[in-house]
């Protein structure tokens, strides 16, 4: 029997929306990605929480656990100009055949330090939920059901007489 491995790569964004008009071009920074995972459902099964890389399963091959990782997108330093959408990271599944327990949701955490027209806003942080279910990973289709359940709530900051909605 043969094992493929597949990885479902996603990207974070996140746009920046002035909810006030602005004739010239406002720009922002997004600097210090980081993205752990804080909490996996059976958090037994999982090593490597407070991490940006966690584990489950007994390997049934050479490959080792299944996992998910999340790889930040800075260093260097996001720029761009408010609207834009920007990538935090990547989200990446390492499915690879497993025996005993498997996690059936993960939770990761992403902070980042923001500046909008000059003005630093350290340690914004969001959570992203992940429902998971392990599959056999025999043929035809071998792949694990990997689900984006939701996000944290929009967060708004002033800068310079504006809000913006982050």
């Amino acid at each position: 029997m043969t094992f493929r491995f597949y990885s479902l790569l996603c990207v974070m964004t996140l746009s920046l929306l002035a909810t006030m008009g602005s004739a010239q071009a406002v720009t922002y920074i997004a600097d210090d990605v980081s993205g752990i995972w804080t909490s996996a459902d059976p958090a037994s099964a999982a090593s490597g929480l407070g991490t940006n890389e966690i584990r489950w399963g007994t390997p049934a091959t050479s490959h080792g656990q299944s996992g998910y990782r999340f790889d930040n997108a800075t260093p260097p330093p996001v720029v761009g100009n408010v609207g834009d959408t920007f990538v935090l990271g990547t989200f990446t599944h390492m499915n690879w055949p497993i025996t005993g327990t498997a996690i059936t949701s993960a939770e990761l955490s992403v902070s980042f330090d923001l500046t909008i027209d000059g003005v630093i806003f350290n340690d914004r942080v969001f959570s992203y939920m992940f429902e998971h279910e392990e599959t056999p990973n025999s043929l035809p289709d071998p792949r694990d059901i990997v689900t984006f359940v939701g996000a944290s709530a929009e967060q708004t900051v002033f800068a310079n007489g504006k809000n913006y909605t982050v």
